[in-house]
C-alpha cells in the first residue's frame, strides 16, 4: 500500500535533521600482512571484488576461494567458500589445519561452483585444504583463513576504550562481557492497518492478525507483511537485520525461509559524534517505523515550536525515517542498521568500513550471498557511503546518499573556518552586522546569512536564537563542539574524562581523538608526557575573503585585519592568535589511505546523490547545496569524468530514486566487463522505464510522496503547504512530483529549474580561493603576488599582508600538500592493523587487503 501524501515545508527542514555475540578475546593479529604460504603447488588469481570473478581456469584446474569476506578478515569462527571447476557430481574433501571436516555443501549460482559453510576456525591463522579427483586427476588446493573475534577489531586498529555498553537502552538486556555482547535475539512483528504501525507477533499463532497489511514483493508475489528481526552484537555494534518472513504460513519459527529477493538495503547512521560507547537502536531503525517520540516533544512539534524541532534533530535519527525502510521490506530486501555504522556513535570512517564489513560477510554466511548491497541515508551516512565507494570498491554495489558530505577532513575544515570566523565577527572593530558582508566571506548566499532572531510568539521572552539562518551559527552549534576537547563528554564519565589541570590523561572528546589510529599522536604541548591525536586542521597561508575583497563586497582594510586577527585553535579547540597547522606528512598519509575521497575508486560504484535543498532552513543549512559538487569536481579532476555520479536535486527522498537505482545497479550485474567503471557509466537507466534516467535532474515532488507515513511522525511535519514558490516554470503547481534533466558546470552553475531557482553556495575555504573540489586540505604555499588582488590594494597593504603571512599564502594551482599525483590511487581496502597497529620504523604503515583465490598447478 503508498499512501500519497503532500507533507510541507516543515517536511524539508526535517529532511536534513542530521549531519549529517562472541567471543570477548581479540586476534593478536592484524590483517593486512603477507601470510605464509602453505606448502602446495598452486598458483594464486585475484578476485574481482565487485563480481567475485577470477581469471578463466586451465582444463583439469579447481580453484578454491572465499566469498564471504577476505581471506584475511573472516569473523566469527565461519566462512563461506567456494571450489570451482568440479563437476556437480565431484566429491571434494576438505581438511581444517589437518583435520578432515565434512562442511554442508551446495551448489552455487554457477553450474561448476559448489559452495561449503566452513565452520569451528580457531583464532588466527587456519588451513583449509580441499582435494578432488584421485590418480594423476587428484588436484589440492590450500588457503590460510585469518580468523578474528565477531567482537574485532580487524582492519580499525585497537579498540577505544573506555567503552560503554548500550544493550539495556536498547532492549537486549545486560551485556555478557566487556564488548557489549549478547546472545542474538529473533523477534517478528507485522505491520498494521491503517496506521501503518508495527506490532509483535507470536511466531507460534496459528492465525494472522485481523489488521494485517500485505505487501507484493520486487517479483509480484503477494505476501503477509511480516518482518522478523534478529538482534546481534558484531564488532561490539548492535546490529539489527529485517526480512520479510511469515512463521504462520510454515507452522512455526523454524526452519528459517525467508521471502528475499537478493537485495541488501544498508542504513547508515547519521551526525557525527566522538564514541566512547555501544550506540543504542532498536527494531524500529530497520522496520521503518517512527521514532519513539515523547509526548511533550509530539505537542511541541505539532505547533511547530523550533527548540522541538532543535531536540528532534539532536536526536541524530530522523533521516531514517526518510528512507523508506518499510518500502523496501515489503519488496523482498533486507534492511540493516548498525549503531557502530552510525557516525552519530563513532564518527570513525574504519570502524564504519569494519563494521559494514563484517555484517555483509554475516549475512552471506547466515542468508546467502546478494545480488545487490545498496548504501543508503543522508548527512553522516552519505560520509560512510561516499569513503565505503571510494576505499572499499565491491562493499557496496550502490549509493543512495542524501545531504551530503565528501570525508571528515573536508567537512571539519568548513566547521572550524566558520568558528574562526563568527568569533571574529562578533569580536571585531569593524561592523561585520550586515548580512551581505558576512555572506560574502563565508560563501553562503544572503538568504543563509540573516539572522531572523527571537520569534515573539513562539518565545515571549525573547531569548530564543533557534531560527538563526545563519549557516555558520548552525555548525558552531552542531559541530563546533568536536574539537574542543572537554567538550562532548557526556558518554564518559566525568572521572575519566580530560581535563587541563585535573586530567590531562583522560578521555578527549574530539573527532580527531575519535580517529587516534590513523591520525597517530604527539606530546600535549603543555603535558609533554601526555600523547593525544594529531589533528587534520590547517590554515596557514589561507587569505579569508579574498574573493569578497576582489568583488568589492569588503574593504581592504577590513580583508588584511580579517586575516590578522582570525588566529586559530589550539589543541584543545581553544581560540587562540596563532593560526593551526598539520605536518606534511600526516597531510600526506590522508591522502594515501583515502581520507580525502576522490583518489580511490569511488567510480566504481554507481551513485545517486540526492540532494534536497537545504541552504535556507534554519538549523539544518549546515548541509550546503555544494557538496555533492565537490565530489563532481574530484572526479573530473581524478577520472576525467563524472558519468558514474548522478546528482538529482529538489525536493526529494531515495524512494524516488527506488526504480532508477535497481534498474541501474542490476543491469551492471548481469552486463559485467573487464572495465569497472565504464560499466558503471555505460549501463545507466536513461529512462522513462526506470521511471526517470540516471542523469542529473531537478525532482520536486510533495515530500513524502512514494513513502508510506503513519500518522505519529505525519503530526510534526506540519500541513498542506506549497514546497518551493517559484521554480522558473511559470504557471506550475506542484503535483506529486516532476523529474526534470539538469545540466551543470563545474562551479555549480547549470541549466533547468533548480539550477535556476535554488543557487549553489560556496564555503569559506572557497572564497578564499580554493577549487570547488574542496580538497586541499593543507595548501602548497607561494610568495605574494601584487596582481592577485586586481589593484584593490595598495603598497601598505601589501606590505601588511607579508607581514602577516611571512611563508607566503595559499597557492590553489598546486595540489595540496602530500596529494597523490594524477593516475596514482589512494589504498585499496586499506587496514591500519587489529589490535595492534601495523609500523615500520615505529610509524604508522597502513596496508591494502587483498582477495585471493587459489588454484591447483599443473606444473
Amino acid at each position: 500500500m503508498n499512501i500519497r501524501r503532500c507533507i510541507g515545508i516543515v517536511a524539508c527542514t526535517l529532511l536534513a535533521a542530521a549531519c549529517g555475540g562472541g567471543s570477548s578475546s581479540s586476534s593478536s593479529k592484524g590483517v593486512g600482512s603477507d601470510n605464509p604460504e602453505p606448502g602446495v603447488n598452486q598458483d594464486f588469481v585475484e578476485v574481482d571484488l565487485h563480481t567475485y570473478e577470477t581469471p578463466p581456469l586451465a582444463e583439469g584446474e579447481i580453484e578454491l576461494l572465499t566469498l564471504s569476506t577476505f581471506p584475511e578478515t573472516v569473523s566469527g569462527g565461519d566462512v563461506l567458500v567456494a571450489v570451482r571447476g568440479v563437476s556437480e557430481d565431484a566429491t571434494p574433501h576438505f581438511s581444517l589445519n589437518g583435520q578432515e571436516i565434512f562442511p554442508d555443501i551446495r551448489h552455487g549460482d554457477n553450474a561448476e561452483q559448489l559452495e561449503a559453510m566452513i565452520v569451528g576456525l580457531q583464532t588466527g591463522d587456519n588451513v583449509l585444504a580441499v582435494e578432488v579427483g584421485e590418480g594423476d586427476q587428484r588436484r589440492r588446493v590450500e588457503i590460510i583463513l585469518t580468523n578474528h573475534p565477531i567482537t574485532g577489531p580487524i582492519i580499525s586498529g585497537p579498540h577505544q576504550s573506555p567503552f560503554a555498553c548500550r544493550t539495556v537502552e536498547s532492549g537486549l538486556g545486560e551485556p555478557l562481557d566487556e564488548n557489549c555482547s549478547i546472545a542474538t535475539t529473533y523477534e517478528w512483528f507485522y505491520r498494521r492497518l491503517p496506521d501503518l504501525q508495527y506490532a509483535e507477533l507470536d511466531p507460534n499463532a496459528d492465525a494472522y492478525p485481523p489488521d494485517m497489511q500485505t505487501t507484493v514483493t520486487r517479483d509480484g508475489e503477494s505476501l503477509p507483511f511480516i518482518v522478523r528481526v534478529e538482534s546481534a552484537t558484531i564488532n561490539r555494534g548492535i546490529a539489527r537485520i529485517a526480512v520479510l518472513d511469515d512463521p504462520i504460513a510454515r507452522g512455526g519459527p523454524t526452519p528459517f525461509t525467508p521471502s528475499w529477493n537478493r537485495r541488501v538495503y544498508y542504513i547508515y547512521g547519521e551526525s557525527c559524534d566522538v564514541g566512547y560507547h555501544q550506540g543504542s537502536n532498536s527494531p524500529n531503525f530497520v522496520l521503518g517505523a517512527p521514532p519513539d517520540i515523547p509526548a511533550a516533544l509530539q505537542e511541541g512539534l505539532a505547533n511547530q515550536d523550533p527548540e522541538a524541532l532543535a531536540a528532534l534533530v539532536d536526536t541524530g535519527n530522523l533521516l531514517i525515517n526518510l528512507v523508506g525502510g518499510a518500502e523496501r521490506l515489503g519488496k523482498g530486501d533486507i534492511v540493516v542498521h548498525s549503531t557502530l555504522s552510525a557516525f552519530g556513535v563513532h564518527c570513525n570512517p574504519f570502524v564504519s568500513l569494519e563494521t559494514t564489513m563484517m555484517l555483509k560477510e554475516h549475512i552471506i554466511e547466515d542468508y546467502g550471498v546478494p545480488h545487490q548491497f545498496i548504501g543508503t541515508n543522508g548527512s553522516g551516512a552519505a560520509l560512510q557511503q561516499y569513503n565505503a565507494a571510494n576505499s572499499a570498491p565491491g562493499l557496496l554495489t550502490g549509493a543512495m546518499p542524501t545531504a551530503t558530505f565528501s570525508d571528515i577532513a573536508s567537512t571539519a575544515m568548513t566547521v572550524v573556518d566558520c568558528g574562526l570566523l563568527v568569533n571574529y565577527f562578533d569580536n571585531s572593530e569593524f561592523d561585520w552586522s550586515t548580512p551581505d558582508k558576512r555572506a560574502a566571506v563565508t560563501g553562503h548566499n544572503v538568504q543563509s546569512s540573516l539572522s531572523l532572531g527571537p520569534v515573539s510568539e513562539l518565545d515571549p521572552s525573547g531569548e530564543s536564537d533557534v531560527l538563526n539562518n545563519e549557516i555558520c551559527k548552525s555548525w558552531i552549534s552542531t559541530f563546533f563542539d568536536k574539537v574542543q576537547a572537554q567538550e562532548g563528554c557526556g558518554n564518559v564519565p566525568e572521572d575519566l574524562r580530560y581535563h587541563p589541570q585535573d586530567n590531562p590523561a583522560g578521555a578527549r572528546c574530539t573527532v580527531q581523538d575519535a580517529n587516534v589510529n590513523w591520525l597517530g599522536t604527539e606530546p600535549h604541548p603543555d603535558h609533554p608526557n601526555v600523547e593525544v591525536a594529531r589533528r587534520p586542521l590547517d590554515n596557514i597561508g589561507v587569505q579569508y575573503g579574498l574573493e569578497a575583497l576582489k568583488a568589492g563586497a569588503i574593504s581592504a582594510e577590513e580583508f588584511i585585519d580579517l586575516n590578522r586577527q582570525i588566529g586559530g585553535l589550539d589543541i584543545d579547540g581553544n581560540f587562540v592568535s596563532e593560526r593551526h597547522a598539520m605536518s606534511e606528512e600526516l597531510s600526506g598519509r590522508l591522502y594515501q589511505i583515502g581520507q580525502v575521497i576522490g583518489r580511490g575508486y569511488l567510480a566504481e560504484t554507481p551513485v545517486m546523490d540526492i540532494a534536497p535543498y537545504l541552504d535556507v532552513i534554519p538549523l539544518l543549512n549546515i548541509h550546503e547545496s555544494v557538496r555533492p559538487f565537490t565530489i563532481r569536481a574530484r572526479l573530473n579532476a581524478r577520472e576525467g569524468r563524472e558519468d558514474t555520479h548522478v546528482i538529482w536535486r529538489g525536493v526529494l527522498t531515495q524512494p524516488d530514486a527506488f526504480e532508477t537505482m535497481d534498474a541501474w545497479t542490476e543491469a551492471i550485474r548481469q552486463n559485467p566487463s573487464n572495465n569497472r567503471v565504464n560499466d558503471v557509466a555505460s549501463l545507466r537507466p536513461m529512462g522513462p522505464a526506470a521511471p526517470y534516467g540516471a542523469v542529473d535532474s531537478c525532482s520536486i515532488s510533495t515530500l513524502g510522496g512514494q513513502l508510506d507515513l503513519p500518522n505519529v511522525l505525519l503530526l510534526p511535519l506540519g500541513g498542506q503547504v506549497p514546497i518551493l514558490a517559484d521554480l522558473g516554470l511559470p504557471g506550475m503547481e506542484v503535483p506529486i512530483g516532476v523529474n526534470a534533466p539538469e545540466t551543470w558546470e563545474a562551479d555549480g552553475s547549470g541549466s533547468g529549474p533548480c539550477a535556476n531557482a535554488l543557487p549553489v553556495v560556496q564555503t569559506p575555504r572557497m572564497v578564499a580561493g580554493m577549487p570547488m573540489s574542496g580538497d586541499v586540505i593543507k595548501c602548497q604555499l607561494k610568495a605574494i603576488d601584487p596582481a592577485d588582488y586586481n589593484g584593490l590594494l595598495d603598497a601598505q597593504h601589501l606590505a601588511e599582508l607579508v607581514e602577516i603571512f611571512p611563508d607566503g599564502v595559499c597557492d590553489y594551482d598546486q595540489p595540496g600538500v602530500g596529494d597523490l599525483p594524477l593516475g596514482q590511487k589512494s589504498l585499496r581496502w586499506p587496514s591500519v592493523g587489529g589490535t595492534s597497529l601495523f609500523t615500520e620504523g615505529g610509524t604508522l604503515s597502513p596496508r591494502s587487503l587483498q582477495w585471493r583465490a587459489v588454484r591447483s598447478s599443473n606444473e
